[in-house]
């Protein structure tokens, strides 16, 4: 349910840096080259589960993005369906030499451009549901602990200039629609 959300967030908050972005990502375990376990994000529904398919920085885009789910989503009975709460995170990390912008505020820039995005999510519909609101509560800027929970390889290198990283949680609010009515996930 919040992977379908997460994919349709993924097309309505679009930038022009962000060319690659993923859906909901949980942190998998796998081995790193050396054989040692490592902790990476891996979107939702991918198959396998190998470092070569997660969601990690590479030099080569300008920012990719990510959803992450904080805690479990609540839900309010409305009629015959229900309208639910997931609090996301979206993680956005960049490499701030391939965005043309001007000056050195690169990040508070996107960050201020993605929080009007999420902000302006009202009354939408996407496939299989509709949004009501989007509230951003919080923002991380340059901090670490934004990729704490996990262990790829590298991951000290893409948090230093001129790579950067922001995290923006927000709180969403939506309903799943089997045709025109409200529905719980199990009847559709």
């Amino acid at each position: 349910m919040v992977s379908i959300l997460c994919n349709a967030l993924k097309e309505i908050i679009d930038a022009p840096y962000l060319d690659k972005k993923y859906g909901l990502v949980f942190a998998a375990k796998g081995k790193g080259s050396g054989g040692n376990a490592i902790v990476f994000p891996i979107e939702n529904g991918e198959k396998t589960c190998e470092l070569s398919r997660a969601a990690v920085p590479d030099a080569k885009y300008r920012a990719l993005s990510y959803f992450e789910s904080n805690v479990p989503t609540t839900s309010i009975k409305v009629g015959e369906g229900k309208l639910y709460i997931s609090y996301l995170s979206f993680v956005v990390w960049m490499n701030t030499d391939k965005i043309n912008f001007e000056d050195e505020f690169i990040a508070d820039k996107i960050m201020s451009d993605l929080e009007r995005k999420i902000s302006s999510i009202k009354n939408m519909s996407f496939d299989g549901g509709s949004i009501s609101k989007a509230m951003v509560s919080k923002l991380h800027s340059k901090s670490h602990d934004i990729f704490a929970k996990y262990t790829y390889p590298d991951k000290s290198k893409y948090l230093a200039n001129p790579y950067n990283a922001i995290k923006l949680d927000f709180e969403i609010h939506y309903s799943l629609t089997c045709g025109d009515v409200i529905i719980n996930p199990k009847n559709c």
